[in-house]
């Protein structure tokens, strides 16, 4: 497999804020497979590496690549492969791995925006990594700010309603009844990033 500058296009992916609800885990449900990347044997949970990378490394590695997109008047694509390999070694660099990409297999990343919190060190993002056969998947984070979103809030109102009594009797009862409304609130939204690779 070439590295095909690999993860360089995750900045124009869009960012999703909206996780299935049946979702195991935010990393799976917004995973991105490399393109070209085989299916790998999963591995053992205990062997999988989860570190931390300053969001600012990863950020000037993933701008340093639109840059030099933006300056360039061929597809990133049909760049010459030492070219390619260049930005793909820089991520690598930003990620804090030792090695460049012949050291290195990127099997893919996940890229949302949450406003619930997230602790990378729990057992979803390493199950995942096994999962995929990734024996390193390297997080970054930034905090947003409090950006609007929508959420359902229950309002209680009154209600009467008519109940049948024995023998024919009945009358009229008062109870709550209960319907959930949308509601625009302010809420910390921080954006995450992880990358999954294996060492060739």
């Amino acid at each position: 497999m070439t590295p095909r500058t690999r993860i360089l296009c995750l900045t124009l992916l869009p960012v999703t804020g909206a996780l299935g609800a049946c979702a195991s885990s935010p990393w799976r449900a917004n995973f991105e497979p490399e393109p070209g990347a085989g299916p790998l044997a999963p591995i053992p949970a205990d062997v999988v590496v989860v570190r931390p990378a300053p969001f600012e490394r990863v950020d000037d590695a993933l701008r340093d690549f639109e840059r030099a997109w933006a300056d360039s008047d061929t597809y990133w694509e049909d760049w010459p492969e030492d070219e390619r390999r260049l930005h793909t070694d820089n991520l690598i660099s930003a990620l804090q791995l030792p090695g460049a990409s012949d050291h290195w297999e990127l099997i893919g990343r996940s890229r949302f925006t949450s406003f619930d919190p997230l602790d990378p060190e729990d057992a979803g993002l390493r199950d995942f990594a096994a999962d995929i056969g990734a024996d390193h998947a390297i997080w970054t984070s930034y905090y947003v700010g409090k950006t609007e979103r929508v959420v359902d809030r229950p309002v209680h109102y009154p209600s009467w309603h008519y109940h049948h009594g024995r023998r024919g009797r009945g009358g009229f009862g008062s109870g709550t009844t209960t319907v959930w409304v949308p509601v625009t609130v302010k809420a910390d939204e921080t954006l995450w990033m992880a990358f999954f690779l294996t060492r060739r």
